[in-house]
């Protein structure tokens, strides 16, 4: 019930809040959980043995939209493109392989260099296709090329 002395609650909308109020794109749910789980994060491996050996990283990746295709890439500088491994599954890409640390006379001081490792699982969006990915590999940056379900793919389904 409400009071006729009780104000309804009006929306008070100002300009920065009308941006937020704007629909999101299809793939934003996507940005929000890789932008929650990466950025240069090591975790330990307890399986793992000496400093060096026991990380595994991920590596940073984007994902752009060019209207028919999607492009995820992944900086990956420094490494051997026979070590990597990827995989599509249920509309999720995932990367894997192993950066050799060089052979290096004396000891670190420091190093903000990764080594070991790597593994980064990346939730596509759902009109991703499993047919025609390509790959490739040039200059530390992974490319994966995604085509987009054509509408004809898309199936409407009576409900009787």
């Amino acid at each position: 019930m409400s009071s006729s002395n009780t104000p309804s609650p009006q929306p008070y909308a100002t300009e920065s809040s009308q941006q937020i109020m704007k629909p999101q794109p299809k793939w934003f749910h996507l940005y929000k959980y890789l932008s929650s789980t990466s950025n240069n994060k090591v975790f330990i491996d307890p399986n793992g043995v000496g400093h060096f050996n026991s990380m595994t990283w991920e590596p940073p990746c984007e994902l752009l939209d060019s209207g028919k295709t999607y492009l995820l890439k992944f900086e990956i500088p420094g490494i051997d493109k026979k070590t990597l491994s990827l995989q599509f599954n249920n509309n999720w890409i995932t990367v894997a392989g192993n950066k050799e640390m060089p052979k290096q006379e004396g000891d670190f001081c420091f190093t903000e260099i990764l080594y070991g490792q790597f593994r980064r699982e990346v939730p596509v969006p759902i009109d991703a296709s499993k047919d025609g990915i390509k790959a490739f590999y040039n200059e530390g940056i992974l490319y994966v090329k995604l085509q987009k379900l054509s509408e004809s793919e898309w199936v409407n389904v009576e409900i009787k």
